[in-house]
């Protein structure tokens, strides 16, 4: 388990040495995050560790800093807000948050919360990013992994997540570098005016591709991975904002009958795909 000197800033000046061009506050959300997926764990939890930071346990050597957790369970929200707060009882956290105007949204099964700590190195309050996505995993193979990393001191009790394997998020992470179709786009604009841009979030995606198509060792499980996640983003895309039927969708994404696609959507989305106009 994760010892307490990983969180002390002579601990973050060591690190410093060995990687000096290394940012020490991102390099301390780093600790907290990989701090917040062991307490998950411990908590009994059900769920699977994805996304950008759970590279920090399938690589064996850091490539670069990712400090939100991604996780996907089909535990309820009681239960996981409970959690939380026992988790911010034991004192590495401070409180946690609910963003309520992106969270639990019908057609959306997911939500964000923000958790709060202290830093000890800038003395001030910090937050790191929880998302979670309600859904079976759906990945062809995961491994359970230890929770052992570069940037944190660990004892011989070590915990592990429930991660994808290199073949399986390399399947999905493709689907999100694909910036004018399933993945992040380049820039997002709002009603009222607003742009936000994502050019930095796409190099993320294409650097972590990269990595990871170095180390596939099973192109099916990637082929497999790659085709469950992209039909559902197609699938909503489709009936979105494109307005089509969803006969015609259900076509088009590849299922021979419509009920299986609704299934396969609902269970995605949390509403049938006749129900997205």
């Amino acid at each position: 388990m994760i010892l307490p000197e990983s969180y002390t800033p002579d601990w973050i000046k060591a690190k410093r040495k060995i990687y000096t061009k290394s940012d020490p506050s991102i390099m301390e959300k780093v600790i907290y995050a990989l701090s917040l997926v062991e307490h998950l764990v411990k908590s009994g939890l059900s769920y699977t560790f994805k996304g950008g930071t759970s590279l920090l346990l399938i690589l064996p050597e850091p490539k670069r800093f990712s400090v939100d957790v991604d996780i996907i369970t089909t535990e309820s929200q009681e239960k996981i807000e409970n959690i939380l707060k026992q988790i911010c009882q034991e004192g590495v956290f401070l409180r946690y948050e609910l963003d309520e105007y992106r969270s639990y949204k019908p057609g959306v099964p997911k939500a964000h919360y923000q958790l709060t700590f202290y830093s000890q190195w800038e003395n001030v309050e910090k937050n790191i990013l929880l998302d979670v996505l309600f859904e079976e995993h759906g990945y062809p193979a995961v491994i359970s992994t230890p929770i052992v990393n570069e940037w944190i001191k660990t004892d011989d009790a070590h915990l592990l997540a429930s991660i994808p394997t290199v073949d399986s998020i390399a399947g999905d992470k493709i689907t999100a570098f694909a910036p004018n179709t399933t993945g992040i786009k380049y820039r997002v604009e709002y009603p009222d005016g607003g742009v936000t841009e994502k050019q930095m979030e796409v190099m993320k995606q294409l650097f972590d591709i990269g990595i990871l198509f170095d180390r596939l060792s099973n192109l099916d499980h990637f082929k497999q991975s790659f085709s469950a996640t992209s039909f559902k983003e197609m699938a909503y895309i489709k009936l979105k904002e494109e307005k089509k039927k969803a006969q015609d969708v259900c076509t088009e994404v590849g299922f021979k009958k419509l009920s299986h696609f609704s299934t396969a959507f609902k269970k995605q989305y949390g509403i049938p795909p006749t129900e997205i106009y």
